[in-house]
């Protein structure tokens, strides 16, 4: 993510070799009908979908087929509108990669084709928000994973390396045994390839060991924000 508060030349003259900037989604919410303006809840189906479509959040066979559905009824319309619903074969439906067999794309694409005709009379923006309601209880959903070492400064010990994530949804952030919230948090440093937690009303130190220095800056910079955004809306959200 683009830091806003430094010159965007520098950071895509370090990062980026073919510099390419676009708008998303940083502070994913627990519940899209909080949502209240129609265009950043527009925006925010179109981080979804993204989301869907390039395996961030993975799915079930199920859950694709129902969410390409809801996605054709709001992109384009009730089904009566075309000819014919042979344009669907034309645009990205499912998750890249996810279907190789040509008669299984063949099949999974008429599964939507019929519930596109379902949803007839569903207003695109109804849509979306059928669309979003359905991702944000899907496993994955405002998460990112990183590999790391972990060792946690208490008296049971120190943890194995494991796989840890933290959420962008609050009243979570990082889950590794255990649901540390965001207000448990008082502090959180990083230092060389270490990125560390400091707890409130504890006496314990969560320390992660990630791959390299600018991973562990990187989680810290994306937790640092989240903390904030969560501390500023705590009480709307």
């Amino acid at each position: 993510w683009i830091d806003l508060d430094k010159p965007l030349k520098k950071q895509l003259d370090k990062y980026a070799l073919e510099p390419t900037v676009f708008f998303g989604v940083v502070f994913y919410v627990p519940f899209v009908s909080q949502l209240q303006q129609e265009i950043t809840r527009y925006q925010y189906y179109l981080q979804l979908k993204k989301d869907i479509l390039e395996g961030n959040i993975p799915c079930t066979f199920e859950q694709a087929i129902h969410l390409a559905g809801l996605a054709v009824q709001a992109d384009f319309g009730d089904y009566d509108q075309y000819e014919s619903q042979e344009f669907l074969q034309r645009f990205a439906l499912f998750p890249v990669g996810w279907l190789q067999d040509e008669k299984m794309l063949e099949e999974a694409t008429q599964k939507v084709a019929l519930l596109h005709q379902k949803y007839r009379g569903l207003t695109p923006p109804d849509a979306e928000m059928l669309y979003m309601q359905e991702v944000e209880r899907m496993e994955g959903y405002g998460e990112e994973t990183y590999p790391a070492k972990v060792k946690v400064n208490f008296t049971e010990g120190l943890c194995q390396s494991m796989f840890y994530k933290y959420d962008n949804l609050f009243p979570f952030s990082v889950i590794i045994l255990f649901i540390c919230r965001w207000h448990d948090i008082a502090n959180m440093t990083h230092n060389k390839s270490f990125f560390a937690l400091e707890l409130a009303n504890k006496e314990e130190t969560i320390q992660f060991q990630t791959e390299d220095m600018e991973t562990a800056k990187y989680v810290w910079r994306m937790c640092v924000a989240r903390h904030k955004f969560y501390r500023l809306n705590k009480c709307s959200l």
